[in-house]
């Protein structure tokens, strides 16, 4: 449980916001630029840094180690063999958790990780809901955790957010979980 909570710990938007210290290293990529030897992260926001796909790998990474179809095959089976380990469903509930019910953020970059983040747990869900590699009760569990979502997202007061760079991606979330649930 420990070691869940370092790792959710990497899905703070602080910890995925680069400074601005970092940005002012990061110039552009000049047009004529070919690539390289240099690696470079693929990016929406061409010639600048895409912030919200940095993190968005970043978070990923977490994403496919937890949610990895082996992995939760092994929280179950270690889970039902001894309690004191943690199970599928603790899992996917502390990493809803600290996703979509932390507070949003007040920065507005931090803001803007924390609902991309929603919408990559929100995916990642449903592959694995939909993974043919695993069990029907690791499909049932993460099938389970995308309801718990929708039924986060359903009262009204969870779509009535003024700010509409909170309500849109929200809507855009209940929107494709109705379509993913029917």
């Amino acid at each position: 449980r420990e070691a869940l909570q370092a790792i959710r710990e990497t899905l703070r938007p602080e910890s995925l916001t680069l400074p601005g210290r970092i940005l002012s290293l990061l110039p552009p990529v000049p047009p004529s630029h070919k690539g390289g030897p240099t690696e470079y992260f693929g990016r929406r926001t061409d010639p600048a840094v895409d912030l919200l796909g940095a993190a968005s790998i970043a978070a990923g990474l977490t994403f496919d180690a937890l949610l990895a179809p082996a992995r939760a095959e092994r929280l179950g089976a270690f889970h039902a063999e001894d309690p004191r380990y943690p199970g599928l469903r603790e899992v996917l509930g502390a990493t809803i958790k600290s996703v979509w019910l932390a507070p949003l953020a007040t920065a507005s970059d931090q803001r803007a990780i924390q609902l991309t983040l929603q919408s990559l747990l929100l995916g990642r869900l449903m592959d694995l809901a939909a993974h043919d590699a695993a069990s029907p009760l690791v499909r049932a569990e993460a099938s389970e955790a995308l309801r718990g979502v929708q039924t986060l997202l359903k009262p009204p007061t969870a779509l009535a957010n003024p700010d509409p760079t909170v309500r849109a991606p929200r809507r855009w979330a209940l929107a494709e979980l109705e379509r993913y649930m029917t």
